[in-house]
């Protein structure tokens, strides 16, 4: 009996390694890669939420709506050019402004700019669309322009 007993001890050494091993990769490593890829989510998100502030601004303290327009987009596209996040594009579309008032660039007007991000998804193998706005409103103290 005693023999039996070391047999058995002998027999099953390093299947301790090898389920905590089966543990690790089942369990840790998806939560690994949700961990990395809900970072590059989140960081895309700061990226696009920081442009549309920034091209909000520029458009409403432009001398007109056409290059108010011109300057929303070049700010779009050197804010997401600057963040240095991995794969991170502008949607295909350019940004979206619209405006509370007509001309655009009214004393008082509420100016909105939408912009969208792509971000890839590595480990699944997929685009998403983050998209955020920002508001900002036209000096009251400016002549009306065009």
């Amino acid at each position: 009996m005693k023999n039996q007993v070391r047999y058995r001890s002998t027999r099953e050494k390093g299947n301790g390694t090898l389920e905590a091993f089966a543990i690790l990769v089942v369990l840790v490593l998806p939560l690994l890669i949700f961990t990395v890829e809900s970072t590059g989510i989140t960081r895309a998100r700061a990226v696009a939420a920081q442009a549309a502030q920034e091209a909000a601004r520029s458009f409403a303290t432009a001398d007109n709506t056409a290059s108010g327009t011109a300057r929303a987009r070049a700010v779009v596209h050197a804010a997401v050019s600057d963040a240095a996040v991995s794969g991170t594009t502008l949607s295909g579309a350019p940004p979206r402004i619209s405006c509370s008032a007509h001309p655009c660039l009214s004393p008082g007007a509420r100016i909105t700019v939408t912009v969208g991000v792509s971000v890839p998804l590595v480990y699944f193998g997929r685009t998403v669309l983050i998209e955020q706005s920002a508001s900002t409103t036209v000096d009251r103290f400016r002549q009306a322009r065009p």
